[in-house]
Formats: structure tokens, sequence, C-alpha cells
């Protein structure tokens, strides 16, 4: 196994230590991104905590969310604390989902649905 690789079936902590060991060596290709929730911000106007979505998203939803890139996650082209990935509801059922690098359209979808998957139980 290499640098940030884990096994399928692995113990719990494989993918961890692997991000762990990654953080620590200095190679230029990383494949473990550690990605968080973006931290809302108080609007005192709406008396509630929200995040920017810069006009992609329109209505609050339990289902909205930003993730950005872990800080020191060694990997040059991702600044810290940069939206990588951003879902959120437009209306209705009409949801907006926007990714970037190193986000792929699968895992970016992935990530979409799983935010979903409530809804989609009670929608059968």
């Amino acid at each position: 196994i290499g640098v940030g690789e884990a096994k399928c079936g692995a113990d719990e902590g494989a993918l961890m230590r692997a991000y762990e060991k990654q953080k620590k060596s200095k190679a230029t290709r990383h494949s473990v991104l550690l990605l968080h929730n973006k931290k809302a911000g108080w609007d005192p106007t709406r008396r509630a905590n929200v995040l920017n979505f810069q006009g992609r998203v329109t209505e609050s939803s339990a289902k909205n969310f930003q993730l950005v890139a872990e800080e020191g996650a060694g990997l040059d082209e991702i600044d810290a604390g940069r939206v990588v990935v951003q879902f959120g509801k437009c209306g209705g059922e009409t949801f907006a989902l926007d990714f970037s690098y190193p986000v792929s359209p699968v895992q970016a979808f992935a990530l979409a649905l799983s935010s979903l998957d409530n809804k989609l139980c009670y929608s059968i």
C-alpha cells in the first residue's frame, strides 16, 4: 500500500493514519483529502447562522452544506478554507450542486445524495 492508500475492509483508523502519513510526507500527489463543513457566520438581521452561497442557493434547508479543504492538507492547489463542494435548496424539490478540484463529479454527487438520504426514503 502506498502513501495515502487504504484497503477496503481495513481497520477503522487506517484512512486517518494514511492521511496523517501523507501530511508529513513531501509528496506532490495526494490521495487523501480531508474536508469539513464550513462554519456558518452569525447574521444579526436574521438572528441566525448563515452560509454565503453567492446567490446559488435561495432557500434555507437542513440539507444545505459547504465543504472546505482542511488546513495543512499539503496541497498547493487548494487554499485552506476555499469551498470545494456546495449543495443547497433552490426551491421546491430543486437543488444546486457546485464542486471544483479535487472533488470529482461522482464524489460530489455521492455527497449530495448522502444529504438527501432521509428524503429519498420517505419519497418511495
